[in-house]
């Protein structure tokens, strides 16, 4: 199981917003992991292409995408609050 950093409380007092993206962060790995559960046929690279799937496997793999790309500009997010430029804060 991959481990999903949580941010420190001094990351939380210096960025607020840390604590709840963290929280958005392990919601969108839960998220694929119970999709992935629910439609093994996204992940099955030898099932025949005739078969067809259900309608929600395609949602399901949307879902999947989009929760990966978020994750990227989460963490991409969490970079830059942990290396603040001048200038670029409130």
């Amino acid at each position: 199981m991959q481990h999903l950093d949580l941010p420190s409380p001094s990351d939380i007092a210096d960025d607020p917003e840390l604590a709840i993206l963290a929280a958005l962060q392990h919601t969108l790995e839960l998220t694929t992991r119970a999709l992935l559960a629910a439609h093994p046929e996204l992940t099955d690279d030898e099932r025949p292409a005739w078969i067809p799937s259900p309608p929600t496997a395609s949602v399901a793999d949307l879902i999947i995408t989009l929760a990966n790309t978020l994750s990227c500009a989460l963490q991409h997010y969490r970079q830059l609050c942990s290396h603040p430029r001048h200038g670029d804060r409130d």
